[in-house]
């Protein structure tokens, strides 16, 4: 199945899309999101049943390669339904023909009226053939959903068919019980007839499973329905066989059982004939999917980070497809397409791009880092930049250069961007006021100043849970750990709770100061509570350089009373998702299995930090101008 979610001038692959469309059987499916410019931005979301995508972009060697898998699938299924339908049609050939001859020779009217029951799978056979051809056509001018009704129509044909075979059954049968009853005499039908009824009964039963289970397989209601009918001319072998069997045997007074049986095989006819009409008028007429299905859908639609209010909701089957029609809208004050972008190009072969091109980048980190600085430094090297680092043990500052003078120094180089990561809080701040008449001010981007804010590490974790489907308003999101040293702790505080989430903040007393309960967050005393239902959960490092060893007896007991591992992820939601900023010190604030948990995006943060930093870069160097998606 080939599923694609293209959203403006990106694409994303969804996964839990992919999941519950797999569910229904739906197969060649793209989801299309048109953007409108609006500050709510309303997006019609439809499915498209073609071989080809025809909406103006370019398409990848991967999409190609996928399109072309599903023009062969398509091809296989058409010769699948060709051959199953063929063997039907010469099995029930060759029992037609001998029917008749043993209705005829055996003096059978329920071996006659079986031999039209087989004559009647035979054209439908026929019709079968005919119609999945032509269902088979791609979209044109006039089929935009492409052709897959006329698969429905030739079922409700067969349908139509079976019910008047079943209605011409049942007169026959009855006018012949009616002459019996009136004094009339009926012929003693032969052993011929007999067993041409048990034959048939074997053959239409090996019949019917062979094909029904094909006709699953290759979601094919026309084939399905074909199997029913040599269902349903079993049943009415069994009738005839016992009609048959027992005029033979109970004699002359009994030989009505024969037309009895026809009639009684015809009520079979028609009730499959009924069952099979019912879903194919829905159908035609346009009916929606089940109210269960939609509700999936609606569901599934809301999982989509930014999307909220579906609504005009249409849906409808065509053929082995479902159309799906709805519109939805986005919160427009939430920009992420390019940070969507920007992890394209970092998955991409050729991540080397010149929207940067000419600009300086200069990174001054006072502390060791391994995430934030080779993200910033990958990020503007990644979009053209030219970037150098300086260390503290690498330049004038162990010399005793102050802070100001090396960024003087710096912006005097003609930089453009300064990144900033110090000990002291307020460092970033500093150097944005640290100026000279004769140099201009680059751009400073805090990295992290002491124990204070980490603005972008709270942007890639935003990116991050709404990547795994979760919606940050009115979610519960805790922060387990060392809040009093944490500058994560605090950026995701004022980032977190602007956007409506639930902040639970949970550790030792001694670093959960309780003041930080006026920002707007709920501090818990016991661990169990922050934990309980929550959506997702951010473990922070204990940061023994900041003297946090202080605050608790040792690792080992912190690890025992507030290290999170599989049996306390049991008290959140079972799809929660796990963050930690990093580095990890496994086995004392996490376990080792909890790490690396499916649940975990700790792995995904490291990724999407540079798509994000990437996106930072690129909104404040070009003032957010379109970005040519050439790749």
């Amino acid at each position: 199945m080939s599923i694609c979610v293209i959203c403006g001038d990106y694409l994303l692959q969804s996964k839990q899309i992919n999941t519950f469309l797999r569910s229904l059987r739906l197969q060649n499916i793209i989801i299309l999101l048109k953007i409108m410019k609006e500050r709510q931005i309303v997006m019609d979301l439809c499915t498209i049943f073609a071989h080809k995508v025809k909406i103006g972009c370019t398409l990848d060697e991967k999409q190609m390669e996928m399109q072309t898998l599903n023009k062969k699938a398509d091809a296989t299924r058409e010769k699948d339904i060709y051959r199953v339908t063929v063997v039907g049609s010469v099995v029930n050939f060759l029992l037609l023909v001998f029917k008749f001859f043993a209705g005829i020779v055996g003096h059978s009217a329920a071996m006659l009226a079986d031999a039209v029951h087989s004559l009647s799978d035979f054209i439908t056979d026929i019709i079968v053939i005919v119609f999945v051809r032509i269902s088979a056509k791609p979209e044109d001018e006039g089929h935009d959903y492409g052709h897959g009704k006329y698969e429905t129509l030739a079922t409700a044909i067969i349908g139509i068919f079976l019910l008047f075979v079943g209605f011409g059954i049942f007169w026959n049968g009855a006018s012949s019980i009616y002459r019996f009853l009136q004094g009339g005499s009926l012929q003693e039908p032969g052993i011929l007839a007999l067993v041409a009824a048990l034959v048939s009964i074997v053959f239409k039963e090996v019949l019917y499973q062979y094909t029904v289970f094909k006709g699953r397989k290759l979601n094919s209601q026309a084939v399905v329905a074909n199997a029913w009918h040599h269902r349903s001319d079993a049943f009415s072998s069994i009738g005839t066989a016992a009609g048959i069997g027992g005029a033979i045997l109970l004699g002359d007074h009994w030989r009505v059982l024969d037309p009895v049986a026809a009639v009684i095989v015809s009520f079979f006819v028609m009730k499959v004939a009924v069952q099979l009409l019912i879903p194919c008028v829905d159908e035609l007429l346009e009916k929606s999917l089940p109210a269960e299905v939609e509700d999936e859908i609606l569901k599934t639609i809301l999982s989509f980070p930014g999307i909220s209010s579906p609504h005009h909701l249409r849906t409808r089957r065509i053929g082995s497809y479902c159309a799906i029609e709805v519109h939805v809208r986005m919160d427009g004050s939430i920009s992420l397409e390019e940070a969507h972008e920007m992890k394209r190009i970092v998955l991409s072969g050729n991540k080397k791009k010149d929207y940067l091109k000419g600009k300086s980048i200069v990174t001054v980190f006072s502390e060791a880092s391994t995430r934030t600085r080779s993200s910033f430094e990958l990020a503007g090297k990644y979009l053209g930049a030219d970037v150098i680092n300086i260390t503290k043990s690498g330049s004038s500052m162990t010399k005793g250069e102050s802070l100001r003078d090396t960024l003087l120094t710096v912006s005097a180089m003609g930089t453009d961007v300064v990144i900033i990561r110090n000990s002291s809080e307020g460092a970033a701040l500093f150097a944005s006021k640290a100026k000279s008449p004769k140099v201009k001010t680059p751009l400073i981007f805090n990295a992290g100043d002491g124990a204070h804010e980490h603005p972008s590490q709270t942007l890639l974790e935003l990116f991050t849970l709404r990547e795994a489907g979760k919606k940050i308003k009115e979610m519960k999101y805790a922060i387990i750990g060392d809040i009093l040293h944490s500058r994560v702790a605090r950026s995701d505080i004022y980032g977190f709770t602007k956007l409506g989430a639930e902040v639970h903040l949970t550790g030792p007393r001694t670093l959960v100061p309780k003041k930080l309960e006026a920002m707007g967050v709920i501090v818990d005393d016991k661990l169990e509570d922050a934990l309980k239902d929550a959506d997702a959960i951010n473990i922070l490092r204990i940061q023994l350089e900041r003297a946090a060893g202080g605050f608790f007896p040792t690792t080992r007991e912190y690890a025992r009373l507030w290290g999170i591992n599989r049996e306390r992820l049991a008290l959140c939601k079972p799809d929660v998702a796990i963050i930690h900023p990093g580095p990890m010190n496994r086995g004392i604030e996490i376990s080792h299995d909890v790490a690396y948990d499916e649940q975990s995006w700790i792995q995904e943060e490291v990724r999407n930090g540079v798509a994000v930093r990437m996106a930072l870069l690129y909104l404040t160097l070009t003032e957010g101008k379109d970005i040519e998606t050439d790749y």
